[in-house]
Order: C-alpha cells, then sequence, then structure tokens
C-alpha cells in the first residue's frame, strides 16, 4: 500500500508541475481558471493520500471549527461556483468531540457533492450547535434535493444522488462517521439537500 501511494503521490506531483507550466506561460483568463481548479483538486488528492496513511481515531479539542473552514476554502477554490457559509453557535466553542483524521473526507465529499449537483450557483451553510452531550453539524445546500426513490438507498455502496451506482462518496462517509461513535443522516428539505452529523463530546 504505500509503495502505491508514493506511485500515486509521484503521479500527482507531476500533475501539479504541468500545472504550473501552464500557469506561468498561459495568459487565457479561462485557461488559468481550469488549472487552478486542476491544481486544487490534484492538491485536495495528495492530502486524502497523506489521511489514509493513517485511520486512527483521536480526541479533538476545540477545532472543528477550523477544520470545516479550512475544507470549505479549498473546496470554493477547487469549485469556483461554490459558496460556503459556516454559524457556529456559542455553544460549540472550545467543545471537545471525538474525531478522528478522516473526518475531513466527509465534508469534502458533501461540498463536492453540492458543488457538483446543486445547479450553477451552489450555495452551502454549514450550522454547528450543542444538543446535550453531542455536537449537531447540519450541511444544507439550494440544490434540488435528492429524489425520493434514491434517499432510502442513500449510503449504500455504490448508490449516489443522480441515482447511479458508482457512487461510494457517502457510503464511506457514513463508514467514518459510524466508526466514530455518531451518526449521518439525510433530512428532507422543501428545497435543497441536508445532512445531520452527530459526534459524541466528552
Amino acid at each position: 500500500m504505500s509503495l502505491l501511494r508514493h506511485d500515486f503521490q509521484n503521479d500527482i506531483g507531476l500533475i501539479l508541475r504541468t500545472t504550473d507550466l501552464v500557469i506561468m506561460e498561459s495568459k487565457d483568463k479561462t485557461t488559468l481558471a481550469e488549472m487552478s481548479n486542476i491544481e486544487a483538486v490534484a492538491e485536495r488528492m495528495i492530502r486524502l493520500l497523506s489521511l489514509l496513511s493513517s485511520t486512527s481515531t483521536q480526541d479533538s479539542r476545540g477545532d472543528i471549527e477550523s477544520m470545516i473552514e479550512n475544507i470549505a476554502s479549498q473546496a470554493m477554490q477547487a469549485h469556483s461556483n461554490l459558496q460556503v457559509t459556516i454559524n457556529v453557535d456559542e455553544t460549540v466553542k472550545n467543545t471537545h468531540y471525538i474525531g478522528g483524521k478522516l473526518l475531513p473526507l466527509v465534508f469534502e465529499n458533501l461540498f463536492r457533492n453540492s458543488a457538483s449537483y446543486a445547479g450553477d450557483n451552489p450555495i452551502v451553510t454549514v450550522t454547528l450547535f450543542k444538543d446535550g452531550d453531542e455536537l449537531i453539524i447540519d450541511v444544507m445546500d439550494n440544490g434540488p434535493g435528492v429524489d425520493p426513490i434514491i434517499q432510502e438507498h442513500l449510503f449504500e455502496k455504490g448508490a449516489s444522488t443522480r441515482g447511479s451506482k458508482k457512487g461510494l462518496g457517502l457510503y464511506l462517509s457514513k463508514k467514518v462517521i459510524l466508526s466514530l461513535g455518531g451518526s449521518i443522516e439525510y433530512r428532507t428539505l422543501s428545497k435543497g439537500s441536508a445532512f445531520r452529523i452527530r459526534l459524541k463530546t466528552f
């Protein structure tokens, strides 16, 4: 696995070097925007490979807001049409919660889904608050929502928000959350998609 990861990192490094050259030499705004998007995605892949090198659970202390802000910033860089707003209730400040190195992948997947499926100008609102001894994270977008027929199988292996049989993101996201003793569910809205994540606090 480590050898395979090394090969992937080398290949992605080549992509980054090539995009850097195009960015330096090109004056076309459309090309520059596309290269910047490719660069952001490649950097995300490198972070993903690094995260996959360790799956250990860890106690996280009060950094959930900054973690989500970082992931949101990276997502908006990779998807220029995406807007992410984060609202944090005062009760969340300095909250100790059960987290892990793979937790950022959950938010990367949710933001990427919104950027891909929520229309031309996707807007994501993230709200964090406490409910008893649980940390609640609501992730909502302004898209068309998920077809009711798909909702029942949304977190199953192979399912996707478009009804294809190639989806793994939500399946893996649920696996990550469950491994932390938490939960993730899809919530029906009059418009848009909404996911509620619950994490244990201590």
